[in-house]
Formats: C-alpha cells, structure tokens, sequence
C-alpha cells in the first residue's frame, strides 16, 4: 500500500504544542516520511505508475500524519483551512507553497477569503481523485511556517 510506511504524524501538531512525548515524536516521524519522498511525475492515463488511493489508506494517513487536513468532495481531495494573523502573513504563505508546489510538479487549488481565510484543497486533478502525491504534498505545505491569528489559534485548542 502506497501509505503503508506511514508512522503517526503531524510536525505542525507536535510543534503547536497539542501533542506532547512521545505522541509528538510520533507525529513528527510520519510527517517527515512524508516530507521526505518527492511527488511522482502523472500521465493521467491509464498504465500511469501513480495509483488512486484507497479510502482506508486516505484515511489513515489524515490520522496519522496529516490531522489538519479532512476529507472533501466526495472522499477525492483533502482541504486545510486557518486564519493568518494579516494578509501579509496569508500571501506570504501562498508564496512559499507556490514555490514547493512548483518544485515538486503537483499544484493545490488555493483560496484567499476575507483577507486573511485560507483554504488549500489538494487531488491530483489529471485522476480525479487522491494519490500518494497529495499526501506527500500536505505534509510539505504543513512544514511551511505560519503566523497564525491568536484568536483563531484560541479557537481551534478550545475545541481540541
């Protein structure tokens, strides 16, 4: 299985403070797994070496390693949304996305809303549906630091 390597993780989680020991080391460890092996190249055709992920496969690694990001559309693509402190933090975010995004030949769709909301939704488009690409990608964009609104960072631990 294309995710089958995968320790528990998440570095953004470990490094929030949310997860603690042991957990956190964990969390890190599936992140940089992910972090770690570059996006593969896509036809879109059929015989392409990149295969459609499984649903538990999906699953699992949201669980393990990318717990900021769900599931939208159907099960097909990945989303993560916050809050920047300002619009400067929001762009320069995009900025550094764009750039591993470029880098490694897989491009989310990306939104900025309300000055400061963003949402960054991930499918490998020529499928149609989540491929290990996806995952390795989410793991790259969760390492890109962030300044984050205090009062959405209250938010989100209130409801952890």
């Amino acid at each position: 299985a294309a995710v089958a390597g995968l320790r528990a993780g998440a570095a953004e989680m470990a490094a929030s403070g949310s997860e603690s020991g042991e957990g956190a080391r964990a969390l890190d460890d599936a992140a940089v797994a992910l972090r770690g092996a570059s996006c593969e190249p896509c036809s879109g055709r059929e015989g392409s070496a990149l295969a459609p992920l499984q649903p538990e496969e999906v699953r699992r690694a949201l669980e393990e390693a990318l717990p900021l990001w769900k599931l939208v559309q159907g099960g097909n693509a990945i989303q993560r949304e916050f809050v920047a402190k300002t619009w400067a933090d929001a762009a320069g975010f995009f900025n550094k996305m764009s750039e591993v995004a470029e880098r490694e030949g897989h491009h989310p769709d990306f939104a900025l809303e309300n000055y400061r909301h963003v949402r960054v939704t991930l499918t490998t488009h020529a499928l149609g549906t989540l491929t290990v690409n996806d995952l390795r990608l989410a793991a790259k964009i969760d390492a890109i630091k962030v300044t984050y609104s205090p009062k959405w960072l209250r938010e989100q631990q209130s409801t952890a």
